[in-house]
Formats: C-alpha cells, structure tokens, sequence
C-alpha cells in the first residue's frame, strides 16, 4: 500500500495483496521508519467495518488512518473501478484506489502484484457518501 499525501487530500493505493488482506483482516497497516529508534516511524492504516457508514480519517499516536464502509470496500474490490473517492466534512479528499503497473517502469519499484492497467473505456468511479468530492488532479 502506497500512501500520497497533500494537503488537500489522503491517497491510497493498495496492491492485490493489500485489497485480500483488507477484506480478510479489516486492514492494512504500513509503517516507515523516519528515524534510528524504533519509535521513530509513521503508520498508515486503511481499515474497513460494517459499522462505518462514512468514511473517517483519524491522526493519533504517529498513526494515520482511514476507514471506509466494509460493503463500499467488498464492491469496489470485486469491480472493474478503479477507486473509492470521500470527503471529509472539514473538506480532505480520501482517495482509496487499485494500484496498476506503470507506464514507464521505474527501477527502484517493484510492479509484483499490481493490478492490470483498465482500459481506456472504464467507467470513473463516483463518491459513495453524500459529501461530493472535488474534482481529482
């Protein structure tokens, strides 16, 4: 899982791995170590439960999560689209999308369990709560 961050919106970019363990596990947890103590680290966390009806995003204890709506999380994964797209109510864009291959293979990034690049006749997805999201840059 893949984390961008702007300070308009939280992107996420899961891996088939990272889809299978969320929907197996309820989540999927990254962490990057940002200095030499092993408390010197950043986690990011995309959780999914039956009872989240909107999608959250939470800061605490060096950790960042989102959690989305479990059935959001199911349909998405067994679809052809691309991403789940959210706002928050104080107006950051939650982005949780399928991570595919690279046009131009970069050397340093591994592409193993990427999705396929969709074809160029797929539908966008469209936000799944009634905060409309803005348009993606």
């Amino acid at each position: 899982m893949k984390l961008r961050i702007t300070p308009e919106a939280v992107r996420l970019r899961l891996r088939r791995g990272d889809v299978d363990t969320l929907l197996e596990t309820g989540f999927v947890e990254k962490r990057i170590q940002t200095g030499p103590a092993a408390t010197d680290c950043l986690s990011y966390r995309l959780q999914v439960g039956a009872q989240v009806q909107e999608a959250q995003l939470v800061h605490e204890a060096s950790t960042l999560s989102v959690g989305i709506p479990l059935v959001a999380a199911r349909e998405w994964a067994e679809s052809e689209a691309v991403g789940l797209y959210f706002q928050t109510p104080w107006g950051v864009r939650l982005m949780i999308e399928k991570d595919f291959g690279c046009l131009e293979r970069q050397p340093a990034e591994s592409e193993i369990g990427t999705f396929p690049r969709p074809s160029k006749s797929r539908t966008p997805a469209t936000p799944l709560n009634s905060a409309p999201a803005q348009s993606r840059g």
